[in-house]
């Protein structure tokens, strides 16, 4: 009886931080004008997309084979890059230097943020799991205050939205890293789950 209320009180858990997160662009879409929430649609679900290509399944990649967080960026970095780059030449989403920048970077530490935050979830962590969601969630709300009150570009407020929510996050996340540095297991077992996992995103995305 004890084991099924302590799941329960951690599907609870997690189902508020996931909400949480989420109820952000609902408070978003009231909080910002047609023309603001227009701008902060179209930079937030760009970066979904190089988000999905630039984690490729490397979430559950990292529960296998943990990497440290510097190769971590470096494979993410080297994903959204290239999928920017092929969704340049199919849709052309942005062609400003300085909307593209911080979309990326945003994309980039939100990447690598999930990846090591999905570690703490498989490993059981789920206070830490959902204190670092929260933190995500805060971090994003802070995007109204910024463009209503202080005018900043919704793309500058995203990028420092990314930065600073790993920044915050960062002793919370696991600091393991494994003796086996198989490049090529690593993003085998990432692009496994990738495929498994992310199809009706890529249905989406498509």
């Amino acid at each position: 009886m004890k084991t099924i209320s302590e799941s329960i009180k951690k599907f609870i858990l997690i189902g508020l931080s996931l909400f949480a997160y989420k109820s952000v662009l609902i408070i978003l879409a009231y909080a910002l004008n047609q023309e603001q929430y227009n701008i902060f649609n179209q930079a937030y679900y760009t970066a979904s997309i190089l988000i999905l290509f630039g984690s490729l399944g490397f979430d559950i990649a990292q529960t296998r084979i943990p990497f440290s967080k510097r190769m971590i960026f470096l494979f993410v970095s080297v994903n959204i890059i290239i999928t920017y780059f092929v969704l340049h030449l199919f849709s052309h989403p942005f062609t400003n230097y300085y909307e593209i920048f911080p979309i990326v970077i945003y994309s980039v530490f939100i990447s690598v943020g999930g990846i090591l935050n999905f570690k703490l979830l498989f490993d059981g962590n789920y206070k830490k799991y959902f204190l670092i969601l929260l933190l995500l969630t805060a971090m994003h709300l802070m995007i109204i205050p910024g463009v209503i009150y202080l005018h900043i570009s919704i793309f500058v407020l995203l990028s420092l939205c990314g930065i600073s929510w790993f920044i915050s996050a960062y002793w919370l996340f696991d600091k393991k890293v494994s003796n086996n540095t198989a490049i090529i297991d690593y993003y085998s077992i990432g692009f496994s789950a990738f495929i498994i996992n992310s199809a009706v995103s890529l249905g989406l995305a498509a």
